[in-house]
């Protein structure tokens, strides 16, 4: 169906919190023959639900390249956002999360894109919140994946790289600290109590 039947549909799923459903409906929208490439609130409402599929993170690999391949062959003049790139990286979360060098190669991708960038800047001079908040969940993403696996050293070098882009915030230290907490990592837990101050 059309944009507006898919959405609906999609609005059905998640209220029956049916994720596999949701990818289904995902996947008979891409391919219907009369329709152009899905839109960019389509491929997110897909990468979303991955988070709670089953073989959600294939999936979610599966649909991030599609999108990307589909943007630069100009099937689609959507590019991933910030919210998007959260939610790509958050299907990872629950399964121990992106490694640290597809972590920070995302990060890069997302800067080059113009995606991630310095806080409170936005090209006219004025704070982009909204962008702003998706680029901070897009790093508590990635740190919650951290999180999951225990990986403090991990969370400890993406602290940085939110810290340095000026984008520290609560919920990237929580997700650290959770790391440490798994580890049983006082020390480093207590260091970074402290760096939220």
């Amino acid at each position: 169906g059309d944009a507006r039947g898919f959405q609906t549909a999609v609005a059905c799923c998640r209220e029956a919190r049916d994720w596999e459903a949701l990818l289904r409906v995902y996947d008979a929208h891409a391919a219907s023959a009369h329709l152009d490439a899905p839109d960019g609130l389509a491929r997110t409402a897909a990468l979303q639900a991955c988070r709670l599929a089953r073989h959600g993170a294939r999936r979610a690999h599966e649909l991030w390249h599609a999108w990307r391949r589909d943007a630069d062959g100009g099937m689609t003049r959507d590019r991933p956002d910030a919210f998007a790139y959260s939610a790509y990286a958050a299907a990872f979360a629950p399964r121990g999360g992106l490694d640290l060098d597809d972590a920070r190669r995302l990060l890069r991708d997302a800067e080059r894109h113009g995606v991630l960038r310095p806080r409170g800047f936005n090209g006219t001079g004025r704070v982009d919140r909204r962008a702003e908040q998706n680029q901070m969940n897009l790093l508590a993403s990635l740190l919650e994946g951290c999180a999951a696996r225990g990986g403090v050293g991990d969370a400890l070098v993406l602290v940085d790289d939110m810290e340095a882009r000026g984008l520290a915030h609560d919920a990237g230290y929580a997700a650290a600290i959770a790391a440490c907490a798994r580890e049983l990592d006082a020390d480093t837990s207590g260091g970074l109590v402290q760096r939220t101050g």
